[in-house]
């Protein structure tokens, strides 16, 4: 079963891989500069590739219902106890390995509740701060003042927070910035993402398309406050003041107001005038809608989840609803020369499974005769042809005990 899961678990991630490469290509080719649009696409991307397992036809594995006979020796092998730990399996050292890796991104997730919690107790609520801006802009947060964060911070569903550093207390942008992240709910998203970085922490792929959301969130906020402000030139003041000031962990699973590694990228958008006609962004969107389907078919087509074999259920003789199967041609079972020189006589009794096809399965000896009897006896039902047993008119594979008497002549 590790390997089954461990297969799977390879192959969605090469599904993965492939969609997030194809959506990356196609948004650089297609130009979708407008941050909103980038952030949308790059959401559904994420939500494609989550989805994936359940969109798609797993393939269903065999069951080899077939029984194999051993007639030679068995010898067993003795093994060594100095070194128990080696006789793990290796798919299933893989496995753990991939759980504890999620289990310690939760754990630092969990971590990072901790640490929101412990700064928003030691801060101090700033009454009134920026209640007209707040006013203006139909939002409520609570605004607190906090030593510990070397940079603003939002978080909360519910009750949004606002941390904010005391040099932050006077800076209409950074307020402007946090407030819409608490008007567009961001703070559940990133949550959302940080659990899913969690799930697939082993996954290069994942961590870059969450790493572009990320980015694109932070660009479609940028520029909904310049339009809100009115004033590109003080935002960008403010974006630079604080990427001067001491750096800081992320505060997981807060939305920071600057990440260094967005800083550049973030500048470079607010400096450019972006804009697209709505023919070419709804051309651009469907083209993208198109193609991403076509490579999401060839990634399934390519590498197709398998579930676990399901064993056909067993009816049985005396069940509501349910015939029994019935012998439409047999060959008797013959006598071994052994069985005949030790005079040996009596009833072998077998249990068989009468398939649907009508041929004996999974032949087992309950009741055994020596001299090779048993051997020939289930040879011989091998051959047996049935009429399958039925519930409510269907045919059903149906649990059957069949005797086999043996007497000499």
């Amino acid at each position: 079963m590790a390997i089954l899961w461990l297969r799977n678990i390879g192959f969605y991630s090469l599904q993965i891989l492939l969609i997030v490469a194809a959506g990356g290509l196609l948004l650089h080719v297609l130009r979708i500069r407008i941050p909103k649009a980038r952030l949308i696409c790059w959401q559904t991307l994420l939500a494609v590739c989550l989805l994936l397992p359940a969109i798609q036809p797993w393939r269903q594995l065999n069951v080899d219902s077939s029984l194999t006979l051993t007639t030679g020796a068995i010898t067993p092998v003795e093994q060594s106890q100095r070194f128990p730990f080696i006789q793990v399996p290796l798919p299933n050292v893989i496995m753990l390995f991939l759980g504890a890796g999620a289990a310690i991104r939760l754990a630092m997730l969990a971590l990072g509740f901790w640490r929101l919690r412990r700064y928003r107790r030691d801060s101090s609520v700033v009454e009134g701060a920026f209640r007209d801006l707040q006013l203006r802009m139909g939002i409520h947060a609570e605004v607190r003042l906090s030593s510990h964060t070397p940079g603003p911070v939002t978080f909360g569903f519910l009750r949004p927070v606002i941390l904010l550093p005391e040099g932050c207390l006077q800076d209409e942008s950074v307020a402007c910035h946090e407030l819409l992240h608490v008007r567009r709910r961001d703070w559940l998203f990133t949550v959302i993402e940080e659990c899913v970085l969690a799930l697939f922490w082993f996954h290069p792929a994942m961590w870059w398309l969450i790493a572009q959301i990320q980015l694109a969130r932070e660009e479609a906020v940028d520029r909904e406050a310049v339009a809100i402000l009115n004033s590109r030139e003080q935002y960008l003041e403010s974006l630079l003041a604080l990427a001067t000031t001491k750096a800081g962990l992320d505060l997981v699973p807060a939305s920071p107001f600057l990440r260094r590694r967005h800083l550049q990228k973030r500048v470079a958008s607010l400096l450019k005038e972006v804009s697209m006609s709505r023919l070419r962004l709804s051309w651009s969107l469907v083209t993208l809608a198109a193609a991403l389907t076509m490579a999401g078919w060839l990634s399934i087509r390519s590498f197709p989840l398998q579930a676990a074999p399901q064993a056909e259920r067993i009816y049985h003789v005396g069940e509501e609803g349910v015939t029994p199967p019935k012998v439409l041609s047999k060959i008797e079972p013959a006598y071994t020369a052994e069985a005949r020189d030790a005079k040996i006589e009596g009833i072998v009794g077998l249990s068989v499974e009468i398939d649907t096809d009508g041929l004996a399965k999974n032949i087992q000896i309950t009741r055994s005769l020596d001299g090779g009897l048993d051997q020939n006896a289930i040879a011989a039902i091998g051959q047996w042809r049935f009429k399958p047993g039925e519930k409510n008119g269907k045919p059903v594979r149906v649990g059957a005990k069949i005797e086999v008497n043996f007497r000499l002549n």
